[in-house]
């Protein structure tokens, strides 16, 4: 290999590995929440716009568990935090179950009254827009965590 195809090699590496460095992923632990509608039960969302176009959607459990009578009314709301032009899209908390009636609570709240007529497991879709960054438009790609009726 000649010097100047060894430097260039050496030299695409440290670029490429400098890069890797620059937004680190942080692992987190899952974590559930427990709701039976005996007291509020509120889901935080976090919107993390670090990169130029794209922003992080993260909640702070990944599996929230229903518990209690059936039949009985539990609301489960979801409140945005972090990026503070982020808002919820039309269809903010999506849910393809007739369970769950879902209606937005101004730009940073989502409600979803869960009916809780049987056992079951259902996965979601959190939809977040940030419209009006210094950047323009910006992407959020949805999350998908679950919520468990027992």
């Amino acid at each position: 290999m000649s010097k100047r195809s060894f430097c260039s090699a050496l030299i695409v590496c440290l670029l490429v590995s400098g890069c890797a460095f620059m937004h680190p992923r942080v692992q987190k632990v899952a974590k559930k929440l427990d709701c039976d509608g005996t007291r509020e039960c509120t889901i935080p969302v976090t919107v993390d716009c670090v990169r130029y176009f794209e922003c992080d959607l993260s909640v702070e459990y990944d599996v929230v568990v229903v518990t209690g009578t059936r039949n009985k009314q539990v609301d489960l709301r979801w409140k945005l935090s972090g990026e503070k032009l982020a808002e919820f899209a039309s269809n903010g908390i999506a849910i393809d179950n007739a369970s769950f009636v879902c209606k937005p609570e101004g730009k940073d709240a989502f409600v979803c009254s869960d009916r809780h007529p049987d056992f079951g497991v259902f996965k979601y879709a959190i939809n977040v827009n940030v419209k009006d960054s210094p950047f323009g438009p910006r992407g959020v790609q949805s999350l998908d965590p679950w919520i468990v009726n027992y």
